[in-house]
């Protein structure tokens, strides 16, 4: 014969049987907190995703459309001139006496279009400059130093070549670089086959050539070189 235990009121039923206690109040909105954490931080992922691949475009876009106004990682050069011989000694040049090839294209820093000429009012001195050497890294600000110290009296007009541009090497882009270093000469960007760096001749990095102001080459040289260096390149061109 079967017996069966009658349950007073109130009291909690056996293990197993009955339905399962409700969560308190407060350990369901805990999880739905926990909830809307996770997915602001998924959205907050996705924003910052979709900003870095818009960065990253506009960068690209820039270096395909130049002229538009913002930073240049390459552009189209035209070279009009002979190009110059590879310097291969400083002390016999060959191209001493050579007109300097016109270049024209791009800035990099704000996408504007500059044009190297060969001749001028002034004799120039022409930078030659690649974001990921180590001796350029040195030498621009070096060179930025002594151009905020003394721009009234240098006596030449200086520009300067953006080339040897390499996406998987340091320091990339360059607009950023020079931007740091607060760079301020007019910049142009290279093509994406070194067009203007090859009409110059340039045989390591950084590159310089002094041109007086009826457009004839007077010296190129390469390397780290100390103010004093270029300040005496400079007085040279004077006559």
């Amino acid at each position: 014969m079967t017996s069966s235990r009658t349950r007073r009121p109130g009291q909690r039923p056996p293990s197993g049987t009955g339905p399962a206690p409700a969560r308190p109040a407060s350990a369901r909105w805990i999880i739905a907190l926990v909830g809307v954490a996770v997915l602001a931080a998924i959205v907050l992922a996705l924003i910052s995703t979709n900003s870095n691949d818009s960065n990253s475009q506009q960068v690209q876009t820039a270096a395909t459309t130049p002229g538009g106004g913002g930073p240049v990682v390459t552009a189209p050069v035209t070279v009009n001139g002979t190009p110059l011989p590879i310097l291969s000694s400083e002390d016999k040049d060959p191209a001493v006496g050579m007109p300097f090839p016109e270049v024209s294209g791009t800035q990099v820093l704000n996408g504007q279009p500059l044009t190297i000429p060969p001749g001028g009012s002034r004799p120039k001195l022409v930078f030659y400059i690649a974001h990921w050497c180590p001796h350029c890294q040195r030498e621009v600000p070096l060179l930025q130093s002594w151009i905020d110290q003394k721009s009234s009296s240098i006596n030449a007009d200086l520009f300067a070549v953006s080339t040897g541009v390499d996406q998987s090497r340091g320091n990339y882009p360059p607009a950023a670089w020079l931007t740091k270093e607060h760079w301020s000469v007019p910049t142009l960007a290279d093509s994406p086959n070194d067009d203007a760096a090859r009409a110059a001749g340039l045989s390591g990095y950084p590159f310089f050539v002094a041109v007086d102001k009826n457009g004839k080459v007077v010296k190129r040289f390469s390397g780290e070189r100390s103010i004093p260096e270029i300040e005496a390149v400079i007085a040279s061109m004077q006559g």
